[in-house]
């Protein structure tokens, strides 16, 4: 029961932070009136940048906008020091420090004609100030959409191979996953074998069947309906012809390697126990193709609604709920093998390689940065909101049932761990865990597009102070998924038991979608189905996150120029089309940048203080 009363505590705690210091901060701090002071939106009114927008469509531009996928990576990464600090910072941290620090970004920003942070820091500190405020914005913008864009690129290409992460060197073993299909009260555990791939080299795909046999003693094993086991020789017979063939579809990219039951009798166990000597071992993804078609068709609902809700007064109410329930018909369509096969989308041989996807992301970029916000960047942040709001319901609510059915009674990491191969709690786990804590980022959104939007003055609590609560609520999905959402402790030590073993896109990003998976099976959701709807939500924020960072770094370009004072400059460069070219040009810069052989790593850790793993391979 103490994941179930940790968690109720933390929402305790968001709600009395929201209510109470949040209300102190706007009557006390800000003074906040409602209607008494005319926003930049109301004032400077062009129908590109600024225009007046419905609270409720701008919480969700503002939430879709900041929730990218550092509230996943930084908590998946923080909990290798035990999931209490990483709680703590996560909800503390946010109400005290994140969710005041979004507030006030807006806050000043409506006050001063919308100004980004960097024309306000000139008003107050001076232009020298301004310069370099502009000069460190237009380069950590760059470099983390880069890396957006690396990363983005890498989880809509298609690849063949299968992934394995293996917790210990004893990985040439196979792992039987012991599950009870007809036991209702035994949960079903997903990903808990391992196949290792030197076997691949020596194997030739075109044979008919490789029999692997290996001689297990196991401790005595008791449930309800079997008796005691010991001393039992499994013999797992693998077709690799039939396995080289799921490896081309979307349903083995979602599948783990499954057990093969002996001929003689089979064997079952509780939640979570392995009766192995070796810890077990996960299959993490990193390649989810099955994404594009809804990402697609979410842009061109976009579209649609702003066009209609915009220039033809339409309804907003109808016009979400058509978009809400298409995106779910595009998700549930894109993740069929017959329409993946027929796009070529799950074939590395037909689907657009890495480098490809990064060009069409980049061009994407460029048009959400020129089109006016109301056609596409304010619409699809609104539509991806709804995907996260019943992301996040679903996830929590699929926690509490397997918290109350007790399927979930320990949290399966370490409490706290002060030291991990070197690298201290205090000031790692500061580091690490930016976003769904405190972002600077934050600032750049609430003070560029958010302030530019803003109905009311009093608007801004809710979705400044409000939004960063719920960016608090998916990092602290991380932090659970990545703890309670491992079927065990030993897997859980296994996973985290060296920063190598958690560096990267796939063991970051692949653990939370692991876990959260586990979550939705607790209310019924398949879990192949639930990991596609995860990673989707992941993505799409991913997505919101680079085009309206792209937007910030062509405002940012635009005030540079206008501070040289020179009129050929700022009328050139101050173009929207100039400025977003060459915002875009400078994203592509870090997108396809390469340092030494494993750039790509590299590239990620420079952005999010992942330099802890270098610093301990010395």
């Amino acid at each position: 029961m103490l994941p179930l009363i940790a968690v109720l505590v933390c929402f305790l705690v968001y709600f009395l932070g929201y209510k109470f210091y949040s209300g102190y901060i706007s009557k006390s701090i800000f003074d906040l009136k409602n209607g008494l002071n005319d926003t930049p939106a109301h004032k400077l009114n062009d129908g590109v940048d600024y225009l007046p927008t419905k609270p409720v469509v701008l919480f969700g531009h503002h939430y879709a906008s900041i929730a990218g996928l550092a509230p996943v990576l930084g908590p998946a990464v923080a909990v290798i020091w035990g999931w209490l600090p990483a709680m703590l910072w996560v909800v503390f941290g946010s109400i005290f420090v994140g969710c005041v620090h979004d507030f006030g970004a807006l806050v000043v920003s409506v006050r001063n004609q919308g100004k980004s942070i960097g024309q306000v820091a000139e008003d107050l500190l001076g232009h020298r100030a301004r310069s370099l405020f502009h000069a460190i914005i237009f380069f950590l913008v760059s470099l983390a959409m880069g890396v957006f864009v690396l990363v983005l690129a890498e989880m809509f290409s298609a690849d063949p191979k299968v992934e394995l992460f293996p917790s210990l060197n004893t990985a040439d073993k196979i792992i039987p996953s012991i599950k009870n299909s007809r036991d209702q009260n035994v949960l079903k555990q997903p990903s808990s074998l391992i196949l290792k791939e030197e076997e691949k080299q020596r194997a030739s795909v075109n044979s008919a069947s490789h029999t692997v046999t290996k001689e297990k003693k196991y401790s005595s094993v008791t449930t309800s309906k079997h008796k005691s086991i010991s001393d039992n020789v499994y013999s797992n017979s693998i077709d690799l012809k039939k396995k080289s063939t799921l490896t081309n579809s979307t349903q083995a990219q979602n599948s783990t390697i499954t057990n093969s039951e002996t001929a003689n009798e089979k064997v079952h166990h509780h939640p979570g126990e392995i009766r192995t000597e070796e810890k077990p071992s996960i299959r993490l993804r990193s390649h989810f193709p099955e994404a594009v078609i809804p990402s697609a068709v979410i842009m061109i609902l976009a579209v649609i609604m702003g066009y209609l809700h915009y220039k033809k007064g339409m309804n907003l109410t109808p016009l979400t709920v058509f978009s809400v329930f298409g995106t779910l018909g595009s998700m549930i369509l894109g993740m069929q093998d017959s329409v993946l096969s027929w796009t070529g989308l799950n074939h590395v041989e037909t689907s657009p390689s890495t480098g490809t996807w990064k060009y069409i992301l980049l061009f994407y970029a460029f048009l959400a940065s020129v089109t006016p916000v109301w056609l596409l960047l304010q619409s699809r942040d609104y539509i991806n909101s709804f995907l996260l709001y019943l992301g996040i319901v679903l996830i929590y609510l699929g926690f509490f049932t397997g918290g109350i059915l007790q399927n979930f009674h320990s949290f399966n990491a370490e409490v706290i761990r002060t030291t991990t191969i070197g690298l201290d709690l205090i000031p790692f786990v500061f580091i690490t865990i930016a976003c769904g804590a405190v972002s600077g980022f934050h600032a750049l959104v609430s003070s560029g597009t958010t302030a530019k939007q803003l109905d009311k003055e009093t608007d801004a609590r809710p979705i400044g102070y409000g939004g960063m609560i719920g960016e608090s609520l998916l990092g602290l999905s991380a932090v659970i998924a990545c703890t309670i959402g491992f079927t065990s402790s030993e897997e859980w030590s296994g996973f985290y038991r060296s920063w190598s073993g958690i560096q990267g896109l796939a063991p970051q990003v692949g653990a939370y979608i692991y876990g959260t998976g586990r979550f939705l099976l607790q209310i019924g959701i398949p879990e192949t189905f639930g990991q596609g709807f995860i990673a989707l939500i992941v993505i799409s924020f991913a997505l919101t996150s680079l085009d309206s960072a792209t937007r910030l770094l062509r405002y940012n370009i635009e005030e540079i120029a206008e501070s040289t004072r020179i009129s050929w400059i700022q009328t050139f460069v101050g173009n929207r089309y100039v400025s977003s070219l060459i915002a875009c040009i400078a994203i592509g810069f870090f997108a396809f940048l390469e340092i030494e052989q494993d750039g790509k790593r590299n590239l990620q850790g420079l952005r999010s203080g992942n330099f802890l793993e270098q610093r301990t391979s010395y």
